[in-house]
């Protein structure tokens, strides 16, 4: 319980702190990890991703789950994005598309883990049935996320919760505007505390 409140007060002043401080021209990888304002308390490292795109990938440091689990953002291309632009809703939609193989390879390895604590025949079907639901829906017909939504501070968003045989996937997509830019952001675990790290980082971020 005294965590808890801990890693909450932390996060409050993680918000207050982007709210007074100026805006970082997010650019280079170390100013968007700068004006991200991680906490110490989360365990969180942010680096450069990977494939040259022009953007961060922030995940845990260590833990069995630590690669299930990520934000990610990047700075779109109004050439190889045009929707972002165009209809950010259908924008949002698309990325549902994007393949899973990483979240796939890392929950069966993870699971096939002889000392892992989900080892076991009964948890590997379980996984299998919950990616199986994951490839499905992705590609088929988003059932298992909300209608796209404009917020008042100008935001699109769309959640998404895939569940199967007592596992679940959870996936927050963002898309930020300044003024002719565009951000995306991706929001994915499997753990609801860890999910709530990261909507804090991704709505105290301002590009």
């Amino acid at each position: 319980m005294v965590r808890t409140r801990r890693l909450r007060l932390v996060l409050g002043l993680s918000l207050l702190q982007a709210a007074i401080s100026p805006v970082v021209p997010a650019q280079e990888p170390a100013a968007l990890c700068a004006a991200l304002a991680i906490p110490e308390e989360l365990a969180l490292a942010c680096e450069t991703l990977p494939g040259g795109q022009n953007g961060v990938l922030v995940r845990p440091r260590e833990g069995g789950f630590a690669a299930l689990s990520r934000m990610t953002l990047r700075k779109l291309d109004p050439a190889a994005d045009a929707l972002a632009w165009s209809d950010p809703a259908a924008w949002l939609e698309r990325q549902m598309t994007l393949d899973t193989a990483g979240f796939a390879a890392a929950l069966r390895k993870l699971v096939d883990d002889p000392d892992s604590p989900l080892a076991g025949e009964g948890t590997r079907a379980a996984v299998d049935t919950l990616l199986g639901a994951i490839d499905r829906l992705g590609r088929l017909a988003l059932q298992a996320c909300e209608s796209p939504q404009l917020r008042r501070d100008g935001r699109h968003v769309m959640s998404c919760r895939f569940a199967a045989g007592g596992f679940g996937l959870l996936l927050d997509l963002q898309l930020l505007r300044r003024g002719e830019e565009r951000w995306a952001v991706q929001l994915r675990t499997m753990n609801e505390q860890r999910l709530r790290h990261f909507q804090a980082l991704a709505h105290a971020f301002s590009p």
